[in-house]
């Protein structure tokens, strides 16, 4: 019984000996194939990366509009009186008479922020481009204060568009105390 061999015989008339080895055409095939195997997993790749930036980008912004919500929250919670004083500024007076004025200051060296008795409530790496505070009176009743912006990456972070993110956030609070 013979072996069989991996590699296969044939005869070259070059020098007319035997040798052992594979055709120039089965190893082109190989390289081709690998060559089709390199891109497919390249692109996968990418594509992978790229939606994984996107995601990181989208969860920074959701991050600061959820923490300027909670923050103003908690502010109107514990709020004895609301007053807008234009759509871009309310003062939230507590229970011990403190002041405590919330901003949208729209174009800033780095993008428009939310402020807070003028400590940014937004990060530097995202800007407000559209924010509007609404005080809604009911007599008898404590104000309502209506807050909406959105908050999205700078549009010179350098980042290609499908890595930029953008998100409206709405809410509405009412003070416990008046």
């Amino acid at each position: 019984m013979e072996k069989k061999r991996i590699f296969r015989k044939f005869k070259t008339s070059f020098l007319g000996k035997n040798f052992w080895g594979f055709s120039l055409i089965e190893i082109l095939v190989v390289i081709a194939i690998l060559g089709v195997i390199s891109v497919i997993a390249t692109r996968f790749l990418f594509t992978t990366l790229s939606g994984s930036q996107k995601s990181e980008v989208t969860k920074e912004v959701k991050q600061n509009g959820e923490y300027v919500l909670s923050v103003i929250q908690t502010l109107v919670l514990g709020s004895k009186k609301i007053t807008c004083l234009s759509t871009r500024e309310v003062d939230i007076t507590d229970l011990w008479d403190q002041i405590s004025q919330i901003v949208c200051v729209p174009n800033t060296s780095s993008g428009g922020v939310i402020s807070s008795n003028s400590a940014a409530l937004t990060g530097t790496n995202v800007t407000v481009t559209q924010c509007t505070f609404t005080c809604i009176e009911n007599t008898g009743k404590p104000t309502k204060l209506e807050v909406d912006f959105t908050i999205s990456t700078p549009q010179s972070s350098g980042a290609r568009a499908s890595e930029k993110s953008s998100l409206r956030f709405q809410s509405s609070f009412i003070g416990e105390n008046y």
